[in-house]
């Protein structure tokens, strides 16, 4: 009995050794599968547009159903599709250049819907009277996105 018990220890030491590993998309925690792929593509699309200050790209991404309730309890900050052109082009208008860095924490993907959990690290830079300023703001947010089997790829439904 007592080498049994080693005995039983050791085989289920090395069966845990050959237990198949995770492989993580690079620099995240987030398993490397062909969607999860796809769907962080599309991701980087965004912050790549962001950084260009690029409205036309961004609304490109946006669904057709792309809805923002601005964080809070009134309907006064909501908008849709419509006002989102409009809200980016407003934002992106003093602003000269930008550094938008995203940190992907969490992807989760049920059907034709995910949910990516990002922090942000961005700077940007504003001209203004008293000439450039970098402004720094780190957040994080959550990217809600929708598979379009008509255009056969994912778009945003919340959160750029």
């Amino acid at each position: 009995m007592k080498l049994l018990f080693p005995a039983t220890l050791t085989l289920a030491a090395l069966l845990a050794g050959c237990a198949p590993k995770t492989r993580y998309v690079r620099n995240t925690r987030i398993a490397d599968t062909s969607e999860n792929r796809e769907i962080l593509t599309v991701c980087e699309e965004y912050r790549r547009a962001v950084e260009r200050l690029d409205v036309a790209k961004l609304v490109v991404l946006a669904s057709p159903r792309y809805h923002e309730d601005g964080g809070t309890l009134s309907a006064e900050d909501d908008y849709g599709n419509e006002g989102l052109r409009q809200v980016l082009a407003t934002r992106f208008q003093t602003a000269k250049q930008v550094r938008y860095g995203i940190e992907y924490r969490r992807l989760t993907r049920v059907g034709g819907r995910a949910t990516v959990d990002i922090y942000i690290d961005a700077s940007f830079l504003f001209s203004g009277a008293r000439g450039d300023t970098w402004h720094p703001v780190t957040n994080y947010n959550r990217l809600e996105l929708e598979y379009d089997s008509k255009r056969q790829r994912w778009l945003f439904l919340a959160g750029m």
